[in-house]
């Protein structure tokens, strides 16, 4: 398993069976100090769920038979759920003149359009 973070010599380690990335800015995947303090920072728009298991370390090594490394872990889902952002758009100002009977077509009235947030395309 690939460890996501470790945040100091004798502290706590985060591992994942998933691919947290998509929810977390760069750098902001997530940490437990030595205080037992969850930091992360999620990125805008994401939703999404990932599983971490959470191991104890310690910095006193594996000489002399040594084990540095929690035998029981611990695991936690975190789940961000997602938010229903309205769709939106632009429109262009607009001056006309009277067409009596004609079929009008004006290109790029409407600009700038958006479904909603990230995953909300359908």
């Amino acid at each position: 398993r690939p460890w996501v973070a470790l945040t100091d010599a004798d502290n706590v380690a985060l591992s994942t069976d998933g691919d947290p990335m998509q929810l977390f800015v760069p750098g902001g995947a997530p940490t437990i100090d030595g205080f037992g303090v969850l930091r992360y920072q999620l990125a805008g728009g994401r939703h999404g769920r990932v599983k971490y298991r959470v191991h104890l370390m310690d910095s006193g090594g594996e000489a002399r038979g040594g084990i540095d490394v929690s035998g029981a872990s611990h695991v936690f889902e975190l789940r961000v759920l997602p938010v229903n952002d309205p769709p939106s758009f632009n429109l262009q100002a607009l001056d006309v003149y009277p067409t009596v009977g004609r079929l009008v077509t004006i290109l790029s009235f409407a600009t700038s359009i958006t479904k909603g947030g990230w995953g909300e395309e359908s």
